[in-house]
């Protein structure tokens, strides 16, 4: 490559990053600055970008509007409950998966598979019945129960931690560790 080849091919690429960036960060700034605006300012033809007079009232009219309290405290229930399920259930299952040979390890993990190859929709209708029969469509565990993601882990310890063992096994003064069982 030229000289000039380089700079003008550094001058695409920073043009195509930057068109990214603002196609990324354009529907954030819209948002702030529509908070900021009046209900008038909302609906002008064409919209206006900056608001002639930031409204911050609009911030204190939507939080009293609403229990947003309850509503911070459930999706931190939410969050955590499905952090703990899945660290809880997805990480044994998925290193059982990708270290231990068992009996019917292949049509397990093949079911896995499945469950995740039913789009999501077509089990809405069925699993909502189920729920309300179970009298738990008014609470939280229903969307704290989320299908983990058992395949990708498994395959993340099938690969990536046989590297760092052969890895480890290289090493000159280090030998692996035998339990004493």
């Amino acid at each position: 490559m030229t000289f000039a080849s380089k700079h003008l091919w550094s001058l695409l690429s920073t043009l195509l990053k930057l068109l990214l960036l603002i196609i990324f960060v354009f529907p954030f700034f819209w948002m702030i600055s529509t908070s900021l605006q009046t209900i008038q300012e909302t609906l002008t033809f064409p919209p206006t970008l900056i608001p002639a007079s930031p409204q911050w009232n609009n911030f204190v009219v939507a939080m009293s509007s609403g229990p947003f309290l309850t509503y911070a405290q459930n999706s931190i229930v939410v969050t955590l409950s499905i952090i703990i399920l899945q660290f809880g259930v997805m990480i044994p299952a998925a290193y059982a998966f990708a270290k231990y040979s068992f009996a019917g390890k292949k049509i397990l993990f093949g079911m896995v598979l499945l469950a995740f190859m039913i789009p999501g929709q077509v089990t809405f209708i069925p699993v909502y019945l189920m729920l309300a029969d179970w009298g738990l469509i008014k609470t939280l565990w229903p969307q704290s129960f989320r299908l983990c993601q058992t395949h990708s882990a498994s395959s993340f310890y099938a690969n990536i931690s046989c590297r760092f063992q052969k890895k480890l096994l290289k090493r000159p003064n280090w030998t692996m560790p035998v339990s004493s069982k």
